[in-house]
């Protein structure tokens, strides 16, 4: 389990707590901003990418099905919207 993001929290945003998708979004930005910067080599460029990867993540967490697969799927949804930057 990320060490960014606890269990509560992916679990309450799953359900659709938005206070609980705003935190966790807060809690795993900067993570999303390093895996894009490292993708990209370009901050203004990263920033975007990450901020797609937070819209996506805000959009799609209730599909995701296992906590413990949290890291993963949030990890290529930011190289996706890296990849598309």
């Amino acid at each position: 389990m990320s060490a960014f993001a606890l269990p509560e929290q992916i679990r309450a945003a799953r359900q659709g707590n938005r206070e609980a998708i705003d935190a966790l979004v807060e809690a795993v930005w900067p993570r999303c901003y390093r895996v894009a910067f490292c993708v990209l080599g370009e901050g203004a460029l990263a920033e975007d990418a990450a901020q797609e990867a937070c819209i996506a993540l805000c959009r799609g967490i209730g599909s995701l099905r296992e906590l413990d697969a949290f890291n993963g799927w949030l990890y290529r949804i930011v190289v996706r919207a890296a990849a598309r930057v």
